[in-house]
């Protein structure tokens, strides 16, 4: 079976090889997976509440890791902004998007959420260092290179050099999410990565067609690889943004909540909500009084209506 973190395998733990080859039997490989679990899912190990619990919290120990303040700080004073093309938006975000956090762009189809990836894309060639990479994910078949070029073109970037700054994937399985950690892992220790796009996040663990089942099998896969990239933004400062789509019922006006309790809302550090209202609409949901943002999406990318 394959794991989110070959790194981190239960089989480090000094547990009875026993209790191990079950664990593994019910595809709980890694420390991560087991941090997440619940004496209740462990039950059938046969052991007392209290040793599950002792199980689990060792595991979740073992993740953890120290830093000082000056290390912070020193951290801290490296970080870049990528501009998301949204004045209001970037103004709160005192630039725009952060090298070491998680942006989640969520929202309709056609509300605008790979169009923003695109100026992102663009975006990051005004870094001061200009060897800057972007990894696309490109999970849904989205990327469009002639979109970049276009809108390149309409803002005074070379486009010989940030076509060469683009590295794109495409995962094509659900089970190759399963090992889309260490792949990203290896791009960023090979090549200078500020950004790393994945659109569509929930495409290939939630396939539409039989949620209720791919929920059980696939949820626990899903948490732990939030749990990896978020790790990997920090420890590498890049930035990441992911893209969710749900679906709008516009005659209530409202939002398919069928996913609101998942991890992908409370592991992100800024969430942008998108309408595809006339004109579209951003949405930051991370403050108390919320930022909008209008704006339309034409040759030159994202432009803002004031």
């Amino acid at each position: 079976m394959r794991t989110y973190n070959k790194d981190l395998p239960i089989s480090d733990m000094q547990f009875n090889s026993e209790y191990v080859k079950k664990l593994e039997k019910h595809n709980i490989n890694t420390k991560i997976q087991l941090g997440l679990s619940t004496a209740n899912k462990l039950s059938f190990l046969h052991l007392s509440p209290s040793i599950l619990s002792n199980m689990i919290n060792l595991s979740r120990q073992s993740l953890s890791y120290v830093s000082n303040g000056r290390e912070l700080i020193n951290k801290g004073k490296t970080r870049s902004k990528i501009s998301t093309g949204l004045l209001n938006i970037d103004k709160v975000l005192l630039g725009g998007i952060t090298t070491g956090t998680t942006t989640l762009l969520v929202g309709d189809a056609g509300s605008g959420k790979t169009q923003i990836c695109f100026q992102l894309t663009v975006n990051s060639q005004y870094l001061k260092n200009n060897n800057v990479k972007t990894l696309f994910i490109d999970v849904t078949g989205t990327f469009r290179s002639e979109r970049l070029v276009e809108i390149a073109n309409n803002n005074s970037v070379d486009v010989k050099s940030l076509l060469g700054n683009i590295l794109v994937l495409r995962p094509y399985m659900n089970e190759k999410n399963i090992d889309l950690v260490s792949e990203i892992k290896r791009y960023l220790t090979h090549h200078n990565i500020k950004l790393i796009i994945m659109d569509d996040i929930m495409f290939n663990f939630y396939p539409e067609t039989d949620y209720k089942q791919t929920s059980i099998n696939n949820l626990r896969y899903f948490e732990n690889f939030l749990y990896s990239i978020n790790d990997l933004s920090i420890k590498y400062d890049v930035a990441i943004v992911l893209t969710h789509k749900i679906k709008k019922n516009y005659e209530t006006n409202s939002y398919d909540a069928k996913f609101e309790n998942l991890n992908i809302y409370r592991s992100s550090h800024f969430q942008i909500l998108l309408d595809k209202k006339s004109p579209f609409q951003a949405t930051l949901l991370n403050l108390d009084n919320k930022i909008f943002n209008n704006f339309l999406i034409t040759k030159s990318g994202i432009n803002n209506i004031r």
